[in-house]
Parts: structure tokens; sequence; C-alpha cells
């Protein structure tokens, strides 16, 4: 998968010697130690990208990067995607097994569909597995099917959808995890995302401010190849990132070194690859994304620096500035139940539309939790089950008569 990961199941034993000055440097890939600029080159080998060093002199500033990076982002008003998300596990350290053994950690070679469409605080997400093209021969030969589920905010509701349970549900505000999943794109664009978004939207790990942080970042002399595009490079605290001030000002490559305290030099955590770009109303998008993680402090020293696993996005369909707000305003199927968070009460969606009033109307309450039977007295049987009723009654008054009638026909014969 990657030439690094070859040396995954080797570094444990081939650790390499630690002395009291180099435990000083930050950690690298399989544990080697050194200054981040040494400790980058060997990264250039890894697989998704390709990194050459060039003679060419950078012709722009920190200062006018950062007016190339906000000029794209202005422009942005609302996008959409559809993008597949994998995960492939190279080694599973103990932080990994642990997470695994309890249920907090997803399989080796997940994969979900993932579908957004933002604008603004408006979203709205759908996901399912990505393997629902498998077949299960063994059992019954039909596909496998699995479950689709779909979440929207349209600025003042959010409502979810299970389509494997026909369950929706209508909440009073905007989950946290509505985004949760759209950092393994966003990420590559360095826009906030999930429940922590509003966090980073204040550090350097976002982009802009990571820019207009002139005494912790620094545009190195030499622009560097990235897949080929001359791209410059901004070297900060544990950071590393190269812009394409050719093609948007778009971020192709970063590198990050985690820090477990302040006087941690820092270790290899995550590296950043975009590529196969594509301009959408001015706007550069990555459709290649890969997301390399490497061990850091929360294992034990011979796991640091060592690749554990690659998120890969590969995108299946992306748009800019064309989402319109009836999106978000998500349409219950008929027969899902509905559980209504906010007036708390539950109820079924009828076939046709113009009934939905009237199911409302005669909805369960919601008491503290679960869902009550209804009132009889507010119970209003609509025009088809009323008529259901009167001929059921017509046709057991027919019934009984009839066997009246052959009861007193057979008594007349004895």
């Amino acid at each position: 998968m990657l030439s690094c990961a070859l040396h995954a199941s080797q570094v444990v034993s081939q650790q390499p010697e630690v002395t009291e000055s180099s435990s000083e440097l930050p950690i690298g890939l399989n544990g080697e130690r050194g200054s981040i600029e040494d400790l980058l080159v060997p990264l250039r080998s890894l697989e998704y990208q390709e990194v050459k060093t060039t003679n060419m002199p950078a012709t722009l500033s920190l200062g006018e990067l950062s007016k190339g990076q906000a000029s794209w982002r202005e422009k942005l008003e609302s996008v959409r995607v559809t993008f597949d998300y994998t995960l492939s596990r190279v080694i599973k350290t103990p932080s990994v097994l642990e997470r695994l053994k309890s249920g907090k950690a997803v399989s080796d070679d997940y994969g979900i569909l993932l579908e957004f469409q933002i604008k603004g605080d408006k979203v709205y997400r759908t996901y399912k597995q990505h393997k629902s093209d498998i077949v299960d021969k063994k059992k019954t030969g039909l596909p496998v099917v699995y479950a689709t589920y779909v979440t929207a905010f349209d600025g003042e509701r959010m409502v979810s959808y299970e389509s494997h349970r026909s369950i929706g549900q209508i909440y009073p505000q905007k989950l946290d995890e509505l985004r949760e999943h759209a950092m393994w794109y966003f990420d590559h664009l360095s826009i906030p995302t999930g429940r922590n978004a509003e966090i980073f939207r204040e550090t350097v790990y976002y982009l802009p401010v990571a820019l207009a942080t002139p005494d912790l970042y620094k545009v190195q002399p030499m622009l560097e190849l990235v897949d080929g595009f001359p791209c410059h490079v901004v070297l900060g605290p544990g950071d590393a990132i190269w812009i394409d001030d050719k093609n948007g000002y778009a971020m192709r490559r970063r590198v990050l070194f985690r820090k477990s305290n302040a006087n941690d030099p820092g270790c290899l955590f995550q590296l950043y690859a975009s590529r196969d770009f594509v301009e959408i109303d001015g706007i550069w998008f990555p459709k290649d994304c890969a997301r390399i993680d490497f061990g850091t402090q929360e294992e034990p020293d011979e796991f640091r620096g060592v690749l554990k696993t690659v998120n890969r996005a590969r995108v299946r369909e992306i748009g800019a500035n064309d989402v319109s707000d009836e999106v978000f305003t998500f349409q219950f199927p008929p027969g899902a139940q509905v559980i209504d968070l906010i007036n708390n009460r539950s109820y079924y969606i009828p076939e046709g539309r113009d009934k939905l009033d009237e199911a409302i109307a005669n909805a369960k309450p919601i008491v503290d939790g679960f869902i009550m039977p209804p009132d009889p007295a507010v119970m209003k049987p609509s025009g088809n089950v009323r008529n259901w009723f009167v001929w059921a009654n017509v046709a057991l008054i027919v019934i009984l008569g009839l066997v009246f009638w052959l009861r007193r026909s057979n008594t007349g014969r004895r």
C-alpha cells in the first residue's frame, strides 16, 4: 500500500538508539529523531504524492499567501460533495487494539459513501456503508443491504432518518455529530467541521490563522514540486504546508507533528495529501485525498512515528455555490414513524400528504422519553376509517341475518 508500510512490522525491533541529546528532537517516520526539516525528507517517498526539491526561489510572502487563501474562501457560499471514505489499517497498535476490544474503533476495512451539502449553518448529509454491492452468496444470494442515514439542519431544527428502521426524528437544535464525517474531505481544504470546529477555527490548525501568524510561520526560500506543481513551503512549529499559488492557492500537502505537553519536542502525527484538483467557480477542490496517521505519544515508544492508518476520500461528484435551500427541508417518506422531540409526539407519515395534519392530530404523546398511548377523547377517525366501520357493520348484519334464516329453514324441514 505505502512504501513505508513495509517497515511497520520491523519497527518494534529496529528502533533507533535514543541519546540524551537526541531525545530533545521531534520523532519522525519509524521513530527517527531530527529537526522538522530533516524529518520531512523521508516522507517524500510515501505513495499518493510525489515531492521533489527545486532550485526555483519562492516569490510570495506569507501575507500574500494569506490573501490568496482568503480570496477563494470569500467566494465560497455553498458546497456539495459526494465521496467514498475508506479506512485501511496498516498496523494494530496497543491503543487501536484497546478501542477495537471496547467497540470504539471501526473494522480494518471500513468504508462509507457520504454526501454533504453545506450552506452557511445549514447542512444536509447522507451516508451508507460502502459495501452495498456485495452479494451474500452463502445465505440468500442477494445483495447485502446496508442502512442509509439522512440528516438535515435547516437553520432552526434538525431531522434524521434511518431507512432500515423507517424511523425519523426531529430535534430542536443542530447536534454536533451532524458534520462529524465531513472532516474526511473538508480537512483537506482546511475547513473545520464537527463538534470542535469553532475551537479549531481559532488555532493555527486552521490555515488562515497559520498564514496570519508571521512570528511562528515562515515561507521557505525554495519552491518544491508536489505532483509536478510548484508550491510554496511554509514551516511552523510542528507544521509544514505546501500551497500552490498558480492553482487557486490550494493546499496540496500538509504534515503535522503532535505535542503531548509544552516540553514535548513532538511526534509525527498526520500527513494530508490532496490530488486531482478541479476548478469550480474559481475555487480549486481536490478529488483524491489521503490522510495518513502515525503512532504518537499515546502509544509505547516502539510504535511512535509508525504508520498506522490510511484514510482515503475519493470524490464522485462536487459542486460549489449552487446548493438550494430546499434540500435542507427533508420530507419523511410514507410509512415512516416520526419521533418529534420538539412537540413531544410520535406519528406515522400517511400515504397522502393531505392526510398529514390528521396524522399529527392523532399523534401519541411522548412523556419522559416514552411514547404513550393516545388520548381516546382526542382520536378522530379519518373518513376512510369511518367508512370501513360502516361497511363492516353492514356486512356483519347481513351475515347474522343469513345465519338466522338458515337456522329457521333447517328447523322448518324437521
